[in-house]
């Protein structure tokens, strides 16, 4: 991930790694401040969050969900959404399991209300911190049972869902090509003329929707590729840079460290 400042708020695409291959799942807990921002993210599997203390908003695709402490939110495969405190303290549990495990045929309503959905997924947060015998087995378990209430709750109770909205399909369809393109010259016209849009037209929907420029994007994707390269500790500065598109290793350097917030140097020294 990024380095991000407070102060700026960017979208990359997140791709998740599996610290233990026998359980595609993702736990944490995390803890937001009032008056901070964080990155806004993206990516294909879906996001479920349990909020244990105090206040925030979630937003996703644009749209703006209040939410306090006991409330469980979905936010659905492929959506742009980022966390704000909206009391001097949030903490909230974060579950993002691989969508093969997910009964996830239709996307899940914002909200769930089922009693049951919630106490399993702090059976879920449980088998985490506790690594009983057989846990992976009863994770998988309990998050298709709170997935398949959810899917139930939804159909009868016709609860609200984030529909499709256009300026954020286009963004993420833009970023999507940028990731599978970066290591090559990527230019704004020639952006622009792949998705048929004006230069006017994306970089005002870029700065709407993500907070920053079509370029500072773009050297976020870069950036964040060159310092996977080497905090992996099997490449060269140079070899990094090269690999993540850039051809000066000057121009690299000084960017790599307005946007990860240390020199590449650091980063391979660690």
């Amino acid at each position: 991930m990024c380095y991000t400042r407070y102060e700026v708020i960017t979208v990359y695409y997140e791709y998740h790694n599996y610290s233990d291959p026998k359980l595609e799942v993702i736990f944490h807990t995390d803890t937001r401040l009032l008056g901070r921002y964080f990155t806004t993210q993206w990516h294909i599997n879906p996001e479920f969050l349990y909020f244990l203390e105090g206040e925030a908003f979630v937003y996703i695709d644009g749209e703006e969900i209040a939410v306090k402490a006991g409330d469980l939110v979905c936010i659905n495969s492929n959506c742009i959404h980022s966390i704000k405190a909206a009391s001097e303290r949030c903490v909230y549990h974060c579950l993002i399991p691989d969508r093969s495990l997910v009964n996830s045929q239709k996307p899940f309503s914002v909200k769930s209300f089922d009693k049951t959905a919630k106490e399993l997924y702090l059976k879920i947060a449980d088998e985490f911190l506790t690594k009983s015998a057989c846990y992976r087995d009863a994770i998988k378990g309990y998050i298709l049972s709170m997935t398949a209430l959810w899917h139930r709750e939804s159909r009868e109770e016709n609860t609200e869902v984030i529909y499709y909205n256009p300026k954020y399909e286009t963004v993420k369809n833009v970023l999507s090509y940028m990731y599978g393109s970066f290591a090559e010259e990527i230019s704004l016209d020639g952006v622009c003329a792949e998705f048929n849009v004006s230069k006017y037209y994306l970089c005002h929907l870029f700065k709407e929707v993500t907070g920053n420029s079509f370029l500072t994007n773009l050297n976020i994707i870069r950036c964040t590729n060159a310092r996977a390269m080497l905090l992996s500790g099997n490449h060269s500065v140079s070899e990094s840079a090269y690999a993540s598109g850039y051809s000066n290793l000057s121009y690299f350097s000084k960017t790599y460290k307005k946007i990860i917030g240390v020199s590449p140097n650091r980063d391979l020294n660690n």
